[in-house]
């Protein structure tokens, strides 16, 4: 079993993904052999979906770097559930997070060397649109005066619906209001990169960690 520091629990089109940092602070994202996780692949034996800060044993098989991808390592999650160890402390996440950052994303959302990365932001618009009619959802972050983002993480995702203003159509908030309703301007963004689809790789936000946390409750039915 492998122990990690999940900090990324994500939507996917057709499931979830999760990633986080091992015992000697590298990327891992555990992944099934053929098919994508589901909720039930990260849900614990009490009842309980993974989040992010918790230390997770997983059962990790073995690597398979597939570049951009490096982080994958493939896990049975059929023999052997992920479990939970524990989860960090306020001041441990605070701690993890300062300890952890990189000075740039560089090697991800430009280079493509790799396709996981922890930065500090010093500056946030957020973008939430909602079709009612269709029922579509998306979220969307430009990090730091950078172009908007698509946001994958599930606990970033329920915070925006949960947001005043009107559900139909885009609502923007800048960084002045972000901060304002996180209650701090520090803040930590994991970045990732997504499946190659025709030829393209996207990059998205895969984490949005403001310290002190946020308090939101995620419906697994709307991710």
């Amino acid at each position: 079993m492998s122990r990690i520091t999940l900090l990324a629990v994500t939507r996917m089109q057709s499931g979830v993904c999760v990633a986080g940092m091992d015992e000697e602070g590298h990327w891992v994202r555990p992944v099934k052999e053929r098919a994508t996780l589901t909720l039930g692949d990260i849900t614990y034996p009490g009842g309980q979906v993974a989040q992010a800060f918790d230390v997770t044993e997983f059962p990790v098989l073995r690597p398979r770097p597939q570049p951009p991808h490096l982080e994958d390592c493939v896990s049975d999650f059929i023999r052997a559930r992920p479990r939970l160890s524990r989860h960090l402390t306020p001041a441990e996440r605070a701690a993890f997070l300062d300890a952890h950052a990189e000075p740039g994303a560089d090697a991800v959302l430009s280079a493509h060397r790799r396709s996981l990365c922890l930065v500090r932001a010093r500056r946030l618009d957020a973008f939430f649109q909602l079709d009612t009619y269709s029922g579509k959802y998306e979220a969307r972050l430009a990090v730091d005066g950078g172009r908007p983002l698509p946001v994958t993480d599930l606990r970033w995702r329920a915070l925006g619906r949960n947001l005043p203003g009107e559900r139909d159509g885009e609502r923007r908030f800048p960084p002045e209001e972000v901060a304002r309703v996180l209650g701090t301007d520090e803040v930590y963004v994991a970045y990732g990169l997504s499946r190659s689809f025709q030829g393209q790789i996207w990059a998205l936000v895969v984490g949005v960690h403001p310290v002190p946390d946020f308090a939101v409750t995620v419906d697994y039915r709307r991710m």
